[in-house]
């Protein structure tokens, strides 16, 4: 996963490895709001980039500390804070980070603090000018300082004052459990200070261990916006560069009424948070209603005759629980029904029954509870989305039981559920092989919603599986993340070894796929799919941000609409895409198995095999395809070998052919035309190569192999 973490600066920074530490030099301050600006239009087709600046441009700002970055607990290896004009008006705050490995600084974090008296200058209510790179992060803008020693411009401490805002101009309800991000709305208000007033705690959980807490507020509309826990008074890990001796943080209960709550506004991975900075920005407890946790229903997957109970752990602070209800309602069916949960064999739990209902009917349901003193909660929500299940009368069969979604964000509906008694017979499409794709992903068909991934567990044998084993599934747990539905916690038993995985998909729309079209894109998720004589149009798909993460996009032509790739796979080399890809190359085929991802779907190769022409330099794991492409079987001869000096290929065919070599680890090292007065193999080291003959219309044409490269 490390190689996913690159990041190259553009030419803009004119920085590298090993400078020397600058004397204060900035230029010229540009105004806050101008970087962030993003025209009305760009915002309305839900483009969130700055419209007169670009990523990796080197900028001058100046304005108002926000959040102290030694309380900055995200990262150990970077720390940030936040800065701001005092207008308070839209797009007048910014993200600031001091982060050594992304500008290519040789010294750590202590190292480029000491040129740039981050901690000492950067202190809440002090107003500060700096000198970074333009940079984005999952959608959020922000500010790499570089090596230049920031400056106090004045001593007088500002107080920035929130913006009070509805949660709705972030985050909106879509009525089926999940939130829409409000991007024309919201995007203004990034890396500004901002207040939602009279809200309520939702979606909490913890991690195993307790050091991290994920959860939400929402209003009475049922609008959610995520808490983001920057602030080490928010996390319990240790991360940031101060301690809080005792000091252990823990949410308020699920369904306490705060007055107020504000932080930071920040964006990732499609969604906008909210990023409180200390225990003053968490206001009083308004009223605490009873606290819902630990609901469950037997069956999870009821049939057409099985009533459903349900139950739940209803708990008071300091009053006491008087009623607790269980609504429902059957889709499509609008109408409401009620059923008094009374309470069960064990203390604080209460128990109701919905009745048996036909095969098919998907069945929303949520808990109602009051006190004594007329305070009161609904879980999971105010009678939006609620908990859900889907009657069926032969159980789940197929993996599509599992993957179709009723939800518009394409969410298993069996999300966090463990399903027992399943009968999912699959083979194995991808293995935790080092030379594989490192994720487990297997299919039952060909057909829509027929792949899933799968998370292996330390001793459940799962990391042995190899590509095309047969194995019966008959327990799994169910979850979501980051948008990618996952089986783990499996029982089953291998029925068979030494098959064939299904044979990839073909006919799949690359137009959708780079449009990140839902639901069309989800029913491929977790599936082996194939596109045949496809271009790539951009070897670095990041480039316009100024990273370069190792993916690459393909498309019908050269100009696009382009999918993007990923080199993710252990057998696909570091930097693949720039050293093996060039612009405008025709790929005979490209395989790989459809992934989700920082906002987009990626198609992942599994190894040097699923890419065309490059299968013909790796045959350390076993193909999908029977046999071998005529063009692999096809070989050209080189000569002399061993080679000193120049290469001579035989019956090469006109021009325009050009000659990819590849080194024993399987990495492409050079690439160029083919020319009857020969090839220079100087540079080369000394060792054995193999390569690939193809024509930059026609596409691959043969194959040289073991060719010997010696020092003259």
């Amino acid at each position: 996963m490390l190689k996913h973490l690159r990041f190259f600066l553009t030419t803009a920074t004119s920085f590298a490895v090993g400078f020397l530490p600058l004397a204060a030099q900035h230029g010229p301050v540009t105004p806050i709001d101008s970087v962030q600006y993003v025209l009305p239009q760009d915002l309305a087709n839900g483009t969130a980039d700055p419209s007169y600046y670009s990523y990796g441009d080197t900028i001058t700002i100046e304005g108002v500390v926000t959040f102290a970055p030694r309380l900055y607990g995200l990262s150990t290896n970077r720390k940030g804070t936040w800065l701001q004009d005092t207008t308070g008006a839209p797009w007048s705050g910014i993200h600031v980070l001091i982060d050594p490995g992304a500008i290519a600084y040789a010294g750590g974090v202590s190292d480029l603090n000491n040129v740039v008296k981050f901690y000492q200058n950067f202190v809440p209510g002090f107003r500060v000018k700096l000198t970074g790179v333009l940079s984005d992060y999952s959608g959020n803008t922000q500010i790499l300082i570089l090596p230049v020693e920031s400056e106090i411009t004045s001593l007088t401490p500002y107080s920035v004052a929130p913006v009070v805002l509805p949660i709705s101009t972030f985050e909106q309800n879509d009525g089926a459990g999940g939130q829409i991000q409000q991007v024309s709305t919201g995007e203004p208000y990034e890396g500004m200070l901002v207040e939602f007033q009279n809200v309520s705690v939702v979606n909490r959980t913890t991690t195993s261990n307790g050091t991290r807490w994920y959860w939400s507020v929402q209003d009475a509309q049922g609008n959610q916006i995520r808490i983001r826990d920057v602030s080490r008074f928010f996390r319990n890990d240790n991360r940031a560069d101060t301690n809080l001796p005792g000091y252990t943080f823990t949410p308020p209960a699920e369904g306490a009424f705060l007055s107020y709550i504000r932080g930071i506004i920040l964006e990732y991975n499609g969604y906008y948070y909210l990023a409180p900075r200390d225990t003053t920005d968490l206001g009083p407890i308004v009223f605490a209603p009873p606290a819902v946790q630990d609901v469950q229903r037997s069956p999870i997957v009821p049939d057409d005759n099985d009533p459903v109970i349900v139950t739940a752990l209803v708990t008071d602070d300091k009053d006491s629980v008087q009623n607790v209800r269980l609504y429902y309602r059957v889709a499509p069916d609008t109408t409401l029904h009620m059923v008094t949960m009374n309470a069960g064999p064990t203390p604080n739990y209460y128990e109701a029954t919905i009745p048996a209902q036909s095969d098919g009917a998907l069945v929303s349901y949520w808990i109602y509870a009051d006190d004594n003193i007329g305070k009161y909660t609904y879980y999971p929500d105010s009678f939006t989305a609620g908990l859900k299940y889907m009657v069926k009368a032969n159980g789940i069969q197929t993996i599509r039981d599992i993957q179709e979604s009723p939800f518009a964000g394409g969410g298993s509906l069996w999300n966090r559920d463990t399903l027992d008694g399943i009968n999912l017979r699959v083979k194995v499409t991808s293995t935790l092989d080092p030379l594989d794709l490192g994720i487990v992903a297997v299919q039952d068909g060909t057909g829509p919603y027929s792949g899933i991934f799968v998370r292996a567990r330390t001793g459940d044998g799962i990391s042995s599986w190899q590509r095309g084993d047969s194995i019966h599934i008959t327990r799994a747990y169910v979850y979501e993340r980051f948008g990618v539905t996952y089986l783990s916690d499996l029982n089953y038993q291998k029925v068979d070894s030494g098959g064939r995985p299904y044979p990839p998909v073909k006919g799949v729309s690359i137009d959708s796929l780079a449009a990140d079209a839902m639901p069309y894109c989800e029913q491929y998720e977790g599936m082996l799919l194939q596109f045949d004589s496809v271009y790539v149009v951009d070897t670095n798909a990041d480039a316009a941000i100024g990273r370069n993460y190792g993916e690459w996009t393909i498309g019908a032509d050269t100009s696009g609409p382009a999918f993007r790739s990923d080199d993710f796979s252990g057998g696909i080399p570091p930097n693949f895409n720039v050293d093996s890809l060039q612009p405008g190359m025709l790929l005979e085929w490209i395989r790989g198995v459809l992934f989700y991802s920082y906002g987009h779907f990626k198609l992942l190769p599994r190894n040097l095999n699923d890419i065309a022409p490059f299968a013909a330099a790796d045959t350390s794991t076993n193909d999908t395809t029977s046999g071998l492409a005529p063009w692999q079987q096809r070989r050209f001869v080189a000569y002399p070998d061993p080679v000193t000096d120049r290469l001579f290929i035989e019956g090469v065919p006109d021009a325009g052919t050009r000659l990819l070599l590849f080194n024993q680890a399987g990495q492409a090292v050079w690439h160029g035309p083919v020319r009857r007065s020969g090839i220079r193999m100087r540079g080369l080291r000394p060792g054995r190569y193999s390569g690939v003959i193809y024509h930059t219309k026609s596409g691959p044409q043969g194959v040289i192999r073991f060719i010997k490269v010696q020092q003259r």
